[in-house]
């Protein structure tokens, strides 16, 4: 975990400890280590952890609707068809989950809307990651007030390193 930003890893440990509150809320542009930190912490947890970027989230949630969404579950240790009660049973479950990239999309649709929301009303406060390249008033607009009101009612740290991907191109560039 060394790799983590120093203040990501301070709000990972309060947030662990119940000094912060959940959920913790990672922000920054493109590349600076919002999912590896997340990923890091994820590696910590004993039991089990989920990440889902948040279009999947809505992809999933259209599918349990639909009766499309067959799955391996803890519950039940096979195949199972999930409609969306199971869906979000089964989020509550992990002990740690993760929504990846929220707000990259400039539409949200319906599903989309409703798949964050109640996955964040589930989750409410037990340990959940969201990483986003926008800030909070990016997600009001993008979603609305109630969306951002929950992220905001959490622990939000900001990275603004630069984004390390291209740095290690630089650096291998001869």
């Amino acid at each position: 975990m060394a790799e983590v930003a120093e203040p990501v890893r301070d709000a990972l440990r309060g947030c662990g400890d119940g000094k912060l509150p959940w959920p913790l809320v990672l922000t920054g542009p493109a590349g600076t280590g919002k999912t590896c930190a997340a990923l890091a912490l994820a590696d910590y947890v004993r039991g089990p952890s989920i990440l889902y970027p948040a279009s999947e989230m809505a992809d999933r949630l259209a599918a349990a609707k639909c009766g499309r969404l067959v799955e391996w579950t803890f519950a039940r240790g096979e195949d199972t068809r999930v409609d969306p009660l199971l869906l979000w049973r089964e989020w509550c479950e992990y002990d740690l989950c993760i929504i990846d990239d929220l707000g990259q999309r400039a539409n949200v649709t319906d599903t989309g809307y409703e798949a964050i929301k109640a996955a964040l009303d589930a989750r409410e406060g037990r340990p959940v990651i969201v990483t986003t390249n926008t800030d909070l008033d990016g997600i009001a607009r993008s979603y609305d007030d109630r969306i951002a009101s929950r992220l905001a009612s959490g622990t939000a740290v900001e990275l603004e390193d630069g984004d390390r991907r291209m740095n290690a191109a630089e650096e291998t560039t001869p």
